[in-house]
């Protein structure tokens, strides 16, 4: 796609890096195309470990270090954390997850962090990956908590908590931004 651009007739870009397999790889040539060419550039949302570049992002690990204190507060000790594909904004918020429970002299389970590709749960769930949230989500023991780091992995955390017949009407549910 960026490839395709009339570099004459573009002054900038705004991007947001497109998180799936390869993400800093794929990126980081996107961004190295755009030096090569002289073109001004901002991401926005997420940066590329490692690559030299003008960014606008949130506070991922100050807004889920604060988040995970509010559930700590609230009485829970066993978070289960749904983590999508690898990006600065996700490394960044189960770095904050992490802090908190360090910061409350709490041990986080790795068991209750679950790891999935998200961009395999929408906008048609591919039943291996709900699958595999199933197995974690199992393997990962009792939790109070199910603190979901985007709204895909919300909904198949819920949809495979169902299926394995939880009470989900006892688990509090976070998203990276509200509760």
């Amino acid at each position: 796609y960026f490839h395709s651009f009339d570099y004459g007739k573009v002054d900038g870009i705004i991007f947001s890096p497109v998180i799936d397999q390869g993400y800093g790889d794929r990126n980081g040539k996107i961004i190295q195309l755009l030096k090569d060419k002289a073109i001004s550039h901002v991401l926005v949302d997420r940066f590329i470990p490692g690559v030299q570049s003008s960014y606008v992002i949130s506070d991922d690990l100050e807004s889920s270090r604060l988040m995970t204190h509010s559930l700590i507060r609230a009485g829970h000790s066993r978070i289960l954390v749904g983590m999508g594909l690898e990006c600065s904004s996700m490394i960044r918020r189960v770095k904050g997850i992490r802090q908190a429970f360090l910061e409350n002299n709490l041990e986080f389970d790795e068991n209750l962090l679950i790891k999935v590709n998200d961009n395999l749960l929408s906008p048609d769930t591919n039943p291996a990956e709900l699958k595999a949230m199933e197995d974690q989500i199992n393997r990962a023991g009792g939790f109070t908590a199910f603190y979901a780091q985007n709204d895909r992995l919300l909904n198949a955390g819920l949809d495979s908590m169902l299926e394995l017949g939880m009470d989900v009407s006892s688990v509090q549910l976070a998203l990276h931004n509200e509760v």
